[in-house]
């Protein structure tokens, strides 16, 4: 499975993210940080003789998900990195429910 954000997401995790989401400095962050790269993964998978899916939808993930694949194979989960701090947000708020119910019954 690779997440490809077009590069340079993870640095949108930490406190650059948020002087971002602060709105100073927004472009210049980017400019910093974002790591566009051009890396084609079916033709690298390919150059292997590795079997390669483009993922670009819930639906499709669940799909692919749901249909074991045979021999080695890459999974392309195409995302979007301007919404990555929000969603990792929520997903930290959501784990942290469900570990709080499990552990405190709260």
């Amino acid at each position: 499975m690779v997440l490809n954000d077009a590069g340079g997401g993870i640095f949108g995790l930490l406190e650059h993210g948020k002087v971002e989401d602060d709105g100073g400095y927004g472009t210049a962050v980017e400019r910093l940080f974002g790591t566009p790269h051009s890396v084609d993964i079916s033709a690298l998978a390919a150059a292997y003789g590795v079997g390669h899916t483009l993922v670009r939808t819930t639906a499709e993930l669940a799909a692919v998900l749901a249909s074991p694949l045979k021999g080695r194979s890459i999974v392309e989960v195409r995302t979007d990195r301007s919404g990555l701090r929000p969603l990792h947000a929520r997903i930290k708020a959501a784990v942290a429910a469900a570990v709080s119910q499990v552990l405190l019954g709260a």
